[in-house]
């Protein structure tokens, strides 16, 4: 037999009617007596808010200058043809990937990350999208904050001295940071690179 269900208590109620009073008195009354007439009803006087578009379409105009951001001497040396044709994407299916990470492994080679991804045939992002999040910081994926660096391998830039590197973001003292890392040097083999989730 289903036990009847106890009913409330005035001192249990008697906070939650006071701030009830209260707010019906207060410059949202009006709004508040809506809200309550709903919920009366069975409505949900708090529909959930329409989610923020997350895809993101860069006219092809939109191109990253590597002068402009890097200095004198600084230019494309190679893309992945799959970057470049990459002008519409979805930051809800950016993934941070790790693929190349052997067992115990701790550094790595720049540029054997770069011939694992494209081994792997990864779709990273390069620097035209690095650019898009740079001016739109608040567009990058919370979570980002979290990793020590983000890489954009898609793209390769180089210097007039010959050196190699790709681009990257990450988060120091409350700000969006940028920066670039040596293809030639050893890197940190767990600092993940930004790819589109297939």
């Amino acid at each position: 037999m289903a036990q009847a269900t106890a009913l409330l208590a005035f001192h249990e109620t008697r906070a939650t009617l006071n701030q009830l009073n209260v707010n019906l008195g207060g410059a949202k009354g009006r709004q508040t007596l809506r809200d309550l007439k709903k919920f009366n009803r069975g409505e949900n006087p708090f529909p959930p808010k329409p989610k923020t578009p997350t895809t993101i379409r860069l006219p092809r105009s939109y191109r990253f200058n590597p002068v402009e951001f890097l200095g004198k001497g600084w230019f494309i040396d190679d893309e992945d043809q799959a970057t470049a044709d990459l002008e519409e994407f979805d930051i809800a299916r950016i993934k941070l990937d790790t693929s190349w990470l052997n067992d115990n492994e701790t550094t790595l080679k720049g540029e054997t990350k770069i011939e694992c991804l494209q081994a792997a045939d990864k779709l990273c992002l390069g620097a035209d999208h690095f650019r898009y999040f740079w001016e739109h910081q608040d567009k990058i994926p919370e979570e980002w904050k979290k990793i020590n660096a983000v890489y954009f391998d898609g793209t390769r830039v180089r210097r007039s001295d010959g050196y190699r590197c790709v681009l990257c973001l990450y988060w120091n003292a409350g700000r969006w940071c940028r920066d670039y890392s040596w293809l030639k040097h050893d890197c940190d083999a767990t600092t993940p690179s930004a790819v589109l989730d297939s």
